[in-house]
């Protein structure tokens, strides 16, 4: 018998499916192909064998049902000490009595290959007490430990952020760690799909590398914010429209805010579909990504975590990017960004590795890079400052930049509405041409001229 376990901790694939939504999504037959793929594919690539031992915890359904048939010979299929949940520290007591080295994955892992579980068990052989693999938001996707002992864990996968808190306790506390940059991601929704399994630089099963949502790797345009609606929408706008005499209450300046941020959203989404240029991506909070309002949009969606600054937004959004494929983020509430100055910043991002594109007040609304580059930690720039210190910071490093000449313009102030109300065209955003038009009396927006040359006056 090894000393070394691989315990994948999962729900048998039709439980996970109905669970997940995927048979909702999908219907009953696909659903369950998928899933039944990738248990199969995931058991297969790391059956058990002299490197190390298999076990497959699972519900009590999973143990009595046919999930044993998608199981290599040699594999232990028990029932979880939760049933089903996740209860870690029960899991690692049990498997501690018979083995030394543990490393407990989740069951929904399509990038868990032999070689990322080699690597791990190398690192826990050498030296190194603890190891992780972290997903999106900074949870865990697989946890180890040689040996393990009662009090050394102290989180549940799942919790948000909590990656980075768990080990800097460890590392407090004099515990070798290893853990890898490369995130590894899981499905926990259909949604999910495609982000995940969408990049073909990841390294993923061979079933899902054969699952037909692969691209190949493309400059990826990435649309950041959130769904707009009452309640949340940029204050700084609602504020300046209840002061209105003809907006009268505080609901309805949030109602007209959100439709205004709407029209510009989709505008945006809709200008850039199908370009051969580039894909469009839509960056929004987990929960806006499964609206269907946003079917038939960006060829893909990045799931953000539901809470954050748009700073961090930005960065979860660049940080996994694939080496060599550039990405260019802009915020969703400039209402018209030309494609010449799009295809500028792509161009920039052949030599450079940071491109901004200046906003009007001091700061940037366009962000691109061929290579990551962490400028978003909270407070390290001043608001209204923030492209010039972004340019000292990239310059003092020796980190290519580039900075576009032509400011985008967003829409942040009454300002900034009067001055759309005044100079944008029915082909450059019809749904928020459209708006201004119809609530132009409400507001006291005045009828202004509208150049019909497309882009003229808003770069």
């Amino acid at each position: 018998m090894s000393e070394t376990v691989l315990c994948v901790y999962t729900l048998p694939s039709a439980e996970e499916a109905q669970r997940r939504g995927f048979v909702r999504a999908w219907g009953e037959e696909k659903a369950l192909a998928f899933w039944e793929a990738l248990h199969r594919d995931l058991f297969w690539e790391n059956r058990p064998g002299p490197e190390w031992d298999l076990v497959v915890m699972t519900s009590p359904q999973g143990v009595r049902s046919s999930f044993a048939s998608l199981l290599p010979p040699g594999t232990r299929l028990e029932k979880s000490p939760e049933g089903g949940k996740w209860g870690l520290e029960l899991a690692f007591q049990r498997l501690s009595r018979r083995y030394r080295t543990i490393l407990i994955a989740a069951g929904d892992l399509p990038g868990l290959t032999r070689d990322r579980v080699k690597k791990v068990f190398q690192a826990l052989r050498g030296g190194a007490r603890a190891a992780f693999l972290r997903e999106r938001k900074n949870r865990i996707s697989a946890i180890g430990y040689s040996p393990w002992v009662p009090g050394l864990l102290d989180l549940e996968p799942g919790g948000e952020g909590r990656f980075w808190e768990h080990l800097g306790r460890l590392e407090a506390r004099g515990v070798p760690v290893y853990w890898e940059e490369e995130r590894l991601d899981d499905l926990p929704g259909p949604e999910w799909v495609v982000p995940v399994l969408g990049y073909a630089s990841r390294r993923m099963l061979p079933s899902m590398e054969a699952w037909p949502v692969h691209a190949p790797p493309a400059p990826e345009l990435v649309l950041v914010g959130q769904v707009p609606s009452a309640g949340r929408v940029k204050t700084d706008l609602a504020r300046e429209l209840e002061s209105l005499p003809g907006v009268r209450s505080r609901e309805r300046a949030e109602a007209l805010a959100a439709a205004l941020y709407r029209a510009v959203l989709f505008d945006r989404m809709d200008s850039h579909r199908g370009r051969p240029e580039y894909r469009c991506v839509g960056a929004f909070p987990f929960q806006d990504c499964a609206r269907a309002e946003l079917v038939g949009f960006p060829e893909i969606f990045h799931p953000l975590p539901e809470v954050g600054s748009m700073e961090s937004w930005v960065r979860d959004a660049l940080c996994d990017l694939d080496e060599g494929v550039p990405r260019v983020v802009c915020a969703s509430d400039v209402p018209w960004a030309p494609e010449e100055v799009l295809g500028r910043a792509f161009a920039a991002l052949e030599e450079a590795q940071v491109v901004l594109g200046p906003s009007l007040d001091g700061d940037y609304n366009l962000v691109g890079m061929s290579r990551f580059h962490d400028i978003f930690s909270p407070g390290l720039f001043e608001t209204g400052r923030a492209l010039e210190q972004v340019r000292s910071y990239l310059a003092s490093r020796r980190i290519p930049y580039y900075i576009l000449a032509d400011p985008l313009r967003d829409l942040t102030t009454l300002e900034d509405l009067r001055w759309f109300q005044e100079h944008l065209t029915l082909d450059q955003g019809p749904r928020l041409r459209r708006l201004l038009d119809r609530i132009a009396p409400e507001v006291g927006l005045p009828e202004g001229e509208k150049p019909q040359a497309p882009g003229a006056g808003l770069a």
